[in-house]
């Protein structure tokens, strides 16, 4: 049963969002310390001295999974696995009683809603966020940023696209970087149709979302290598976040698309 590591959830949602979704769906989970010589890998590991594991989260449990007490496949936390195993210390778990598979599926969408809700409250953090639209100086360094953009879709012809998302809030027109949109269907959500007509989808920069950052993350480091956001952050006193996803919008209008669509996860209408 070995999987690649795009196939499987990496799930950065913290333990009691992840743990209360479980309550409300009725999947079973219980937290068990194991010794990490009792636990199967679900995807190929290499035993090397490279492996780092952040202190930090040493204390975390990992995720595994198995319909009974005899199966237990880790399904997220290899490298922790790795590392109790160097040191012959027992890990702390938290074990889905489901088979691996299906358990690999509700930790996926839990780790998929927490992305779109992300999305959701930094838009609205942005929308209230009056220094950002309200400072020359932070007009100037996104001016500097977007020298280099070009209307790439000059001679392009468009197709317009048809898509359902989800939102548990009113649409906001003023918002600066737009209305996220869950492309799952989601508890207490209402339905939208949208229509974009210049969609620029991440699937075909061949982006993949599973991992630890969130999507509009690999967007700023994809579009903006060497924009040192932490120092204009520090400078104008406005979130690192902030800065990234204004950047993300305006740049992303600069080149004529009114959307962006991340992965299966959730897409962004301008």
């Amino acid at each position: 049963m070995r999987r690649k590591p795009k196939y499987l959830p990496q799930v950065s949602a913290p333990f009691e969002y992840v743990l209360k979704h479980f309550d409300r769906d009725g999947v079973m989970y219980k937290d068990i310390t194991f010794s990490p010589n009792d636990l199967l890998p679900s995807q190929h590991i290499t035993f090397t001295d490279t492996i780092k594991v952040d202190d930090s989260k040493k204390k975390e449990p990992i995720w595994v999974a198995g319909k009974d007490d005899d199966e237990n496949v880790i399904i997220d936390g290899h490298h922790r696995w790795v590392d109790s195993i160097s040191k012959g210390e027992p890990i702390n778990t938290i074990k889905i009683f489901e088979p691996p598979n299906n358990a690999m599926r509700i930790l996926n969408k839990v780790q998929d809603i927490h992305e779109y809700q992300n999305g959701v409250e930094l838009e609205e953090v942005i929308t209230h966020t009056q220094n950002i639209n309200n400072r020359q100086d932070t007009d100037d360094w996104l001016g500097v940023i977007f020298e280099e953009a070009k209307d790439i879709n000059k001679d392009k012809e468009l197709e317009p696209k048809k898509m359902v998302g989800y939102r548990d809030r009113p649409v906001n027109e003023n918002s600066l970087i737009g209305n996220f949109f869950s492309l799952n269907k989601l508890p207490e959500c209402d339905k939208y149709e949208i229509e974009f007509e210049n969609l620029l989808d991440t699937n075909e920069l061949g982006i993949e979302y599973k991992t630890d950052q969130k999507p509009t993350e690999v967007i700023a480091m994809l579009w903006f290598p060497n924009v040192n956001f932490n120092g204009l952050s520090e400078k104008h006193q406005i979130s690192v976040d902030n800065l990234k996803n204004k950047a993300i919008a305006e740049y992303a209008k600069k080149m004529g698309y009114d959307g962006i669509k991340y992965g299966d996860v959730m897409v962004q209408g301008f």
